[in-house]
């Protein structure tokens, strides 16, 4: 692994040369965790079956060569019983807003979605998952 990157201003607040605020993410990075299994098309916009929303942790951001690799994970509970089958990334553009120059208003979208075999989540208990976005090279399969 190589260098790390600073992921300030996609978590986190951002600022331009000579101070000027550019709006931040401000705590707008979520993922959405659901319950279908209808696989993702080019077309989603949100998962098919809401269940909860959830902030991850602060990512960590590595390169190796000009492979660049974002990893991010989130841990959410639940009070009752659940049965998962889909996650996904949602942003909301802070450049995009409702007039105000504020950030606010801008309508989310997701920028991964994904499916896996449904796993129950018993009353009390909690989920982890963590995410790999790559950039410049694709994950080698064994």
């Amino acid at each position: 692994t190589g260098d790390t990157f600073n992921m300030n201003g996609l978590w986190g607040y951002s600022t331009v040369s000579g101070g000027s605020y550019c709006h931040d993410w401000d705590n707008k990075f979520r993922v959405i965790l659901g319950s279908s299994q209808i696989p993702p098309t080019i077309d989603d916009h949100y998962v098919g079956a809401f269940v909860a929303e959830a902030r991850p942790g602060a990512p960590s951001m590595t390169n190796d060569g000009n492979v660049i690799k974002v990893i991010y994970t989130v841990t959410h509970s639940f009070e009752s019983s659940v049965t998962l089958a889909e996650a996904a990334t949602q942003i909301c553009c802070p450049w995009q807003d409702n007039g105000t120059g504020t950030g606010i208003g801008a309508t989310p979208f997701l920028i991964t979605r994904d499916i896996f075999e449904p796993v129950t989540v018993p009353t009390g208990g909690s989920i982890t998952i963590q995410f790999e976005l790559w950039f410049n090279g694709m994950p080698v399969e064994a």
